[in-house]
């Protein structure tokens, strides 16, 4: 990456860096259902549960992406129990699940482990429980999980333009994808290429890239039942999954080490340690209140750092109505600390942010 156009989040481009030549470095449940989206993966299977005379209830956690959920009430109702990131567990005694409802469990930024909906499963096997490893699909609890079902979109944290895995420990009937594969993901993959070559110093602008990429998106949110794509189906077993976790995880280490040379009083990691075996999402902050974190995330912008928001709630027509995560909803950032990014880009990250927060106190006091 040439230095004017250096970077921080955004889309994946495609980097031949992270295939191995030594065949693959993941065994993938069998049998197993991939699609094109993590989306399309759980509206399949949730069709596949449907009855035709009663609908069926799906329990999310309080914290969650809105825009699946509205996805998802189209074809089930939902019920919400508190899961809030910034707490050690969820609250299990606010699921009020009955015989035949469904329960979503989440490994929420990749900072759970299995142990406390074991027991809670173990306690209530007539409701059928989906676990959703998004956040990190190889970590132990994802690769031990003894759950109904189990699914995972591998493209939020992978190198690929879409991709979806959807299995049974328990071995029950697995949803096909039912159409061709979704015209999103070679949108997705020209844009990679085309962003790996801008980022190398090529003749590209990046409105040609961001466009497909943008365009790539739209797609696959609504081609709800397509198929992985040809590319994703074949470098799966070629991906260096193991180097891609470990320079993750050593990224948010690094990142919350040196976040705690700046003014703790704006912002803080929202955790700092993950089960072992386990590897963080991204690095998660915290920040002192809504004001704090747009401004901070508006400079960071202009530097071209692109973090994200996990997840919005407020203005959302549909939300959980549970006011701690409402509350964190406002507070929260997600900065991509990933596997594209070296130890120098970190510290280049924090320097860069620690501005930012400065800027905002001075603007802060002017405001006053």
């Amino acid at each position: 990456m040439i230095d004017e156009r250096w970077e921080i989040g955004s889309e994946f481009d495609w980097r031949e860096e992270f295939v191995t030549l030594d065949g693959p470095c993941h065994e993938w449940p069998s049998p197993r259902s991939l699609f094109s989206s993590g989306r399309a993966a759980l509206l399949s299977l949730l069709r596949q549960w449907s009855d035709a005379k009663a609908r069926r209830t799906l329990h999310l956690p309080s914290f969650f992406c809105m825009e699946v959920a509205a996805t998802l009430a189209t074809v089930t109702d939902l019920a919400w129990y508190r899961d809030v990131p910034d707490q050690e567990a969820p609250d299990l005694d606010t699921l009020r699940a009955e015989p035949g409802d469904l329960v979503l469990a989440v490994n929420l930024f990749g900072r759970r482990d299995g142990s406390l909906w074991n027991e809670w499963r173990s306690r209530n096997p007539e409701i059928l429980v989906i676990e959703d490893h998004t956040h990190d699909p190889f970590s132990p609890w994802a690769q031990e999980s003894a759950a109904p079902y189990v699914w995972t979109s591998l493209r939020k944290t992978l190198p690929i333009p879409d991709g979806a895995l959807l299995w049974s420990p328990q071995g029950l009937p697995l949803p096909s994808p039912a159409s061709s594969p979704s015209h999103g993901s070679n949108d997705k993959l020209i844009g990679m290429l085309l962003k790996g070559l801008y980022l190398k110093g090529a003749c590209i602008s990046k409105e040609e890239y961001r466009t497909l990429q943008m365009s790539g998106e739209d797609s696959l949110a609504k081609e709800t039942d397509s198929p992985v794509s040809p590319f994703t189906h074949a470098i799966l077993n070629g991906l260096d999954i193991p180097r891609m976790r470990r320079r993750r995880e050593a990224n948010v280490r690094e990142f919350n080490r040196a976040l705690l040379e700046l003014p703790q009083d704006r912002c803080a990691p929202l955790f700092t340690s993950w089960p072992e075996g386990g590897v963080p999402f991204n690095a998660l902050l915290v920040c002192k209140d809504e004001e704090t974190r747009d401004e901070l995330r508006r400079y960071l912008i202009g530097e071209k750092i692109y973090t994200a928001i996990h997840w919005k709630q407020k203005g959302e027509p549909l939300h959980s109505q549970d006011p701690e995560a409402l509350s964190l909803s406002q507070r929260i950032l997600t900065v991509p600390v990933d596997q594209r990014y070296s130890c120098e880009d970190i510290h280049r990250l924090v320097e860069i942010m620690g501005r930012g927060l400065v800027r905002s106190v001075g603007q802060g006091a002017m405001q006053r």
